[in-house]
C-alpha cells in the first residue's frame, strides 16, 4: 500500500494524530507534489493546531497558486484563528479558484456570524444548504443568525427542520425554546424541551425552569433550577432565576441571598472588563430587586458616563430616584430626556413624581398628556382621582375613582376611597352603606371603622359612631383622631 493510500485509511478512521505522524515519515515526498504539504496542512487542522496548519498550507499554494481547496483550507484556518479578515479573503479565493462547496460557502457564514454581519452571514448560510440541505450545523447557524435579526418565523422553520433530523439535538431545542420564550409562549417551550429532560443537561433543566416560573408555578421550578445547579449551571442567570423563584414564593430572605451571590458574579466579570454596559444594567436591576437603591443609580450612572443620550437610561434613574423618595431628583432626570423621546411613561412617571411634590395641577396636565398618548388602565384613574382629592375637588375625584372600579372587578379599596369621597360630598348616608358593606365582605382595617364613625357622627348616630369608633381603635389604638373622639364621646356619656 502507499502511503496516501495509507493516509486515507487512517483519515476515514478518524485517526488524525497517526494520520499526521504518518506524513511526517514520508515528508520526502513534499518535493514530488503537493499532497503532502496540503494534507498536512488539512489534518492539523482537524487537530486544531491552526498555525502550524498555517505553515504547510503557505508552502502548499506556492507548489500551486490556482488551488481552491488550498486557498479554503487557508481560510478556515484563520476563522479558528478569529482572523476574519484574512480568513475572508482565502474563503473567497477558494471560490475563485473553483471550490464551490457547502463548506466554503459556511465558512464564509461563519466568519461574518462572528462578525456580526448577520445578513451577509444568512446568505452565505444558505448557499452552504443549497449544495448540502441535511447539513445540521449550518442549519443551527444560519437560525442563530436570523434570531440576532428577529427573523423569527424563518429560524423556526430551520430549527424544526433540525429537530426532525435529530430529535435529541439539544441546541436546537434550545435554541427554539428561547425563541418560543422571548415570544412569551412558555408552554411550547417546555413542550419542545421536555422530551431532554432525562439528559440531565443543565441548560435544558435552568430553562425549564424559567418557563415554570413564567407560568407561574415555582414549586416546580424552583426543582428545575436546583437540578441544573447540581448539574453544574451556577452562574449569574441561575442565582438571579433563583432569586425571582424564591420571590414568587414570598420568600425574600433567600430571594436576596440568590440576587446578592448574582451580584458577586457581576462583580467578579467586571474585573475582566468585558461588556460592561450590560453587566452594569444587570447589576441594577438586581440592586433594585434587593432595595440598594443607590447602588442601582450607580451602575446607571457607570453607563451614562459612556452614553449620554440613552433616554431610557434616564427614565430608569428617574424611576429609582421616586422609589427612594427623592422626587425632585426624580424629575431633574426625567426632564434629562429628549422631548422627541417622551411616551406615555415617560409623562406618567413625571406626574407620579409632580404629585408626591404635591404640585397636582402639574401633575394633572402631565397625566393629560399620557391619556392623550393612549393611557387608559386603572393606575392612570387611580392617579387621577388622587390629585384631584388632594385639590379637594371630591367630584371629580369620585368620577375617576367610579372609572377605575369599572376596571377592576370590584375591587375593595376602590370602593373604600369612592366611599370616603361620598363623605366629603356629605353624602353620609351612601357612604355609612357602602362602608358597611365592606365591613360585611370582611374587608376591614382601622382607616375604614374610622371614617364609617366619622360619616355616623355627621348623621349624628352617636351611639353608631362610638362602636365603630371601639372597632377603629383595636385596628388604630395610637390614633390621635380616634382618641380624641373616644375621649369627648366618654366625657358626654359621663356628663348625661
Amino acid at each position: 500500500m502507499d502511503y496516501k493510500a495509507k493516509f486515507d485509511q487512517l483519515v476515514e478512521k478518524e485517526q488524525y494524530l497517526a494520520a499526521y505522524q504518518h506524513l511526517q515519515e514520508h515528508a520526502i515526498h513534499a518535493y514530488e507534489d503537493n499532497f503532502i504539504n496540503a494534507n498536512m496542512g488539512w489534518v492539523l487542522n482537524q487537530l486544531r493546531r491552526y498555525e502550524e496548519a498555517l505553515a504547510y498550507l503557505r508552502k502548499a499554494l506556492r507548489q500551486d497558486e490556482k488551488d481552491g481547496w488550498i486557498y479554503g483550507q487557508i481560510g478556515f484556518a484563520y476563522n479558528h484563528l478569529d482572523d476574519v479578515q484574512n480568513s475572508l479573503f482565502y474563503l473567497r479565493k477558494a471560490l475563485e479558484y473553483g471550490e464551490d462547496v457547502a463548506w466554503v460557502h459556511a465558512e464564509i457564514g461563519y466568519a461574518y456570524h462572528v462578525q456580526g454581519a448577520y445578513k451577509k452571514a444568512i446568505e452565505a448560510y444558505q448557499n452552504a444548504l443549497l449544495e448540502d440541505q441535511n447539513n445540521i450545523w449550518v442549519k443551527e447557524q444560519c437560525a442563530k443568525c436570523m434570531l440576532a435579526q428577529q427573523e423569527y418565523e424563518e429560524a423556526s422553520i430551520l430549527l424544526r427542520q433540525v429537530i426532525e433530523q435529530e430529535p435529541k439535538q439539544i441546541e436546537s431545542r434550545l435554541l427554539l425554546a428561547s425563541l418560543y420564550e422571548q415570544q412569551a409562549d412558555y408552554q411550547a417551550a417546555i413542550e419542545v424541551l421536555s422530551c431532554l429532560e432525562k439528559t440531565n443537561d443543565a441548560e435544558v433543566l435552568f430553562h425549564l425552569g424559567v418557563c415554570l416560573r413564567r407560568i407561574n408555578d415555582p414549586q416546580q421550578a424552583l426543582a428545575y433550577l436546583l437540578r441544573a445547579h447540581e448539574a453544574g449551571k451556577d452562574d449569574t442567570a441561575l442565582q438571579s432565576e433563583l432569586g425571582y423563584v424564591y420571590l414568587q414564593s414570598n420568600e425574600k430572605e433567600q430571594a436576596d441571598a440568590c440576587f446578592r451571590q448574582a451580584l458577586s458574579y457581576y462583580q467578579q466579570a467586571l474585573r475582566k472588563e468585558r461588556h460592561t454596559v450590560d453587566i452594569y444594567h444587570e447589576m441594577a436591576l438586581l440592586y433594585d430587586q434587593i432595595q440598594e437603591y443607590e447602588q442601582a443609580i450607580d451602575c446607571l450612572m457607570k453607563i451614562a458616563e459612556q452614553d449620554q443620550a440613552n433616554d431610557a437610561l434616564w427614565e430608569q434613574i428617574a424611576h429609582l430616584y421616586g422609589k427612594m423618595g427623592d422626587h425632585e431628583q426624580a424629575v431633574i432626570f426625567l426632564w434629562k430626556c429628549k422631548e422627541s423621546e417622551r411616551g406615555i411613561e415617560w409623562h406618567s412617571q413625571l406626574a407620579w413624581n409632580y404629585g408626591r411634590l404635591r404640585e397636582h395641577e402639574q401633575a394633572l396636565r402631565c397625566l393629560k398628556q399620557a391619556e392623550k398618548l393612549g393611557r387608559n388602565d386603572v393606575w392612570f384613574e387611580l392617579e387621577v382621582a388622587w390629585n384631584y382629592t388632594q385639590l379637594k375637588a371630591y367630584e371629580r375625584s369620585l368620577a375617576h375613582y367610579e372609572k377605575a372600579l369599572a376596571m377592576s372587578e370590584n375591587d375593595a379599596w376602590i370602593r373604600s376611597q369612592i366611599a370616603w369621597n361620598y363623605g366629603m360630598l356629605k353624602r353620609h348616608e351612601e357612604a355609612i352603606a357602602l362602608f358597611s358593606a365592606l365591613i360585611s365582605e370582611h374587608y376591614e382595617n382601622g382607616w375604614l371603622y374610622a371614617n364609617l364613625a366619622w360619616n355616623y357622627l355627621e348623621e349624628k348616630k352617636t351611639q353608631k359612631a362610638y362602636a365603630a369608633l371601639l372597632k377603629a381603635k383595636a385596628y388604630d389604638p395610637e390614633d390621635e383622631w380616634i382618641r380624641e373622639q373616644l375621649a369627648h364621646m366618654e366625657t358626654d356619656r359621663r356628663q348625661l
